[in-house]
């Protein structure tokens, strides 16, 4: 076997066909000799979707459906990582829909350890492709390529060899918000070869329930969880210091532009607003001189620039200003 495809099933009777359609559509366009098992990981659904996976069990060459009891999305994960027989893993969501070119792109393109891909996302009115500030590369390395850290997070962007993942004992911690993060950084981190193609495989939709656009401010305080984890498992192997401006950024960007933008709209006071921002001026005092900082656009260092100064209602009114700008683009 040479790809396992690994879906993580969960409550998703309004998607999963789409999902498994758009693989249908993939294998179809596919002519190669290369074999490729479909995994569903039923984790305890109580809608519909076991049903509708039994519908597809003839439609999906080499479809398997595997029910456990439910343990949350990294358990999901977990659990594929454990039971691929294929050389590669590539893990998807239920909601989603892999590209019609993604199997011969991604079984014919060269791969290493882990092996990134652009991706599409949808939005109520656009589809648009990722930007990305990594350049195409068949085979590069972490220390050669610091920046690639900036491009972790979900992980259905990246196929990796299960080898690798199993050798390195690479598993998902089990949160509900950055445990994708937490884990791409890790292997990034762990992978002696990597390769980067501009390419994209996989089309992302944003939706209003998804745990992302959650309103539940416990939830969003993971994303502190998975990067101060990410912080002690560089000092662990001794990188932190050779990549200390990377990981700079992804505080930067995780836990205040992320995190932080999301709990100010929801609740102002929130005071895991204060552990946010004190977590990173204590320990990156000077972040808003990062170099990847500098970088971005002009509305993102404005609002960090009064994130700092936790000047709350001006960061909301910035912040609802810059949502209704994107939408009458």
């Amino acid at each position: 076997m040479y790809l396992t495809i690994a879906i993580a099933v969960y409550n998703g009777e309004n998607y999963i066909k789409r999902c498994l359609d758009s693989i249908i559509r993939a294998q179809k366009k596919y002519q190669g000799d290369k074999e490729i098992e479909i995994l569903a990981i039923n984790d305890g659904s109580k809608d519909n979707s076991l049903e509708i996976l039994k519908e597809y069990e003839n439609k999906i060459k080499n479809f398997k459906i595997i029910n456990k009891t439910n343990g949350g999305v990294s358990s999901v994960r977990n659990y594929a990582i454990d039971k691929a027989n294929g050389r590669y893993l590539w893990i998807i969501d239920v909601d989603d829909e892999i590209l019609d070119d993604s199997l011969n792109n991604i079984l014919e393109l060269e791969k290493k350890d882990v092996t990134m891909f652009n991706y599409m996302i949808k939005e109520p009115k656009h589809y648009y492709k990722n930007i990305t500030s990594v350049e195409y590369s068949k085979n590069t390395s972490l220390i050669e390529k610091k920046e690639l850290l900036l491009q972790a997070g979900a992980m259905w962007k990246f196929v990796f060899e299960v080898k690798f993942l199993r050798q390195n004992l690479l598993k998902l911690i089990n949160i509900s918000v950055g445990e994708d993060l937490n884990f791409t950084i890790k292997s990034l981190l762990n992978a002696t070869s990597m390769s980067f193609y501009n390419i994209p495989i996989y089309k992302y939709y944003i939706n209003d329930n998804s745990i992302m656009t959650s309103k539940n401010i416990e939830r969003k305080r993971d994303i502190f969880l998975s990067l101060t984890d990410i912080e002690k498992y560089f000092k662990e192997k001794e990188a932190f210091e050779t990549y200390k401006e990377e990981l700079e950024y992804l505080f930067i960007h995780h836990m205040l532009y992320v995190a932080y933008v999301d709990i100010v709209l929801i609740d102002k006071k929130s005071t895991v607003l204060d552990e946010l921002l004190s977590y990173v001026n204590e320990n990156f005092p000077s972040w808003d001189e990062n170099k990847y900082l500098k970088k971005q656009n002009i509305i993102k260092r404005i609002i960090l620039k009064i994130i700092k100064k936790d000047d709350r209602n001006l960061a909301r009114i910035l912040i609802r200003l810059k949502k209704h700008l994107r939408k009458i683009r």
